[in-house]
């Protein structure tokens, strides 16, 4: 079972660094940081963000999907994938390739989550072709 704990975190710049309250999201398991005094959530990938998007206040509490980097599904014909917030891209392509399928948005670093990229609206070199992930 997860608790919060404390930690100096940053974005990709690693400035700022702030002291967060964080508690990790583990899949499947029931989650109790609802239960905190903490007047905010904030939640976070990999942390690879270029600003601080994801730091935290002294009320606020940083929930952590880095453990949450599963693929729930793959249709290697269609190539939909379903997964967890927390999966890096790195992952997606590591099993999307193999069947011939790439990301169709893919930004500068394979090291960023599902769940940042379409936080952050990520856009890749093709943005005026596709656009962006979000």
């Amino acid at each position: 079972m997860s608790q919060i704990y404390y930690k100096n975190l940053s974005g990709w710049g690693r400035y700022p660094q702030k002291h967060c309250a964080c508690w990790d999201i583990h899949p499947g398991h029931q989650q109790k940081w609802q239960e905190t005094d903490f007047e905010k959530i904030s939640i976070r990938g990999m942390g690879r963000s270029y600003g601080d998007a994801s730091l935290g206040d002294k009320k606020m509490l940083v929930l952590s999907s880095q453990w949450e980097d599963k693929i729930v599904s793959f249709d290697d014909k269609t190539g939909i994938i379903k997964a967890y917030a927390g999966i890096s891209l790195e992952k997606i392509l590591e099993n999307s390739i193999p069947h011939g399928w790439f990301l169709p948005v893919s930004p500068g670093t394979r090291f960023v989550s599902l769940g940042g990229a379409v936080a952050s609206n990520v856009h890749g070199k093709n943005q005026h072709c596709v656009v962006s992930v979000g």
